[in-house]
């Protein structure tokens, strides 16, 4: 997987989210995170939790340096829709792309000031597990 695919399921968001109003923004986004393959059962522990967040988020990786699959769960509404946003761009993809590739669609939807400060910084530091917990494959 490269940096053209990771770029079209940017645009993809953007196409699906971009001209909502923001009750309408909402309500897809927790759609979204509705849709969301579930999280298999071995990611569903303390380790897998991430810090920083507002609710109950956990994050499961598994793969290798060309393929990595992210699985992302949370107790609120909300929060599992914009982590879903974050696997959907990243699940799948090789180590690389996700290193070096930002998710600049979640600025360009303006989510950070949408959502609570808490939502933002749970968001910021799935993001930030993402990177530190992908650099695991490169050993494989």
């Amino acid at each position: 997987m490269t940096t053209e695919q990771f770029e079209k399921r940017q645009e993809q968001l953007l196409t699906q989210f971009g001209k909502l109003e923001t009750q309408a923004l909402y309500k897809e986004i927790i759609e979204f995170g509705k849709n969301a393959p579930p999280l298999p059962p071995e990611f569903r522990s303390d380790d897998h939790l991430v810090d920083g967040c507002q609710s109950l988020l956990y994050l499961g990786m598994r793969g290798d340096r060309d393929q990595v699959q992210i699985y992302t769960e949370s107790d609120a509404l909300i929060s599992a829709g914009l982590a879903r946003m974050l696997s959907f761009l990243y699940d799948g993809l090789d180590v690389k792309t996700i290193l070096t590739c930002k998710p600049t669609v979640l600025e360009e939807l303006n989510l950070f000031a949408l959502v609570s400060p808490n939502r933002a910084n749970g968001l910021r530091n799935l993001y930030i597990q993402i990177q530190k917990r992908v650099l695991t494959f490169l050993k494989n």
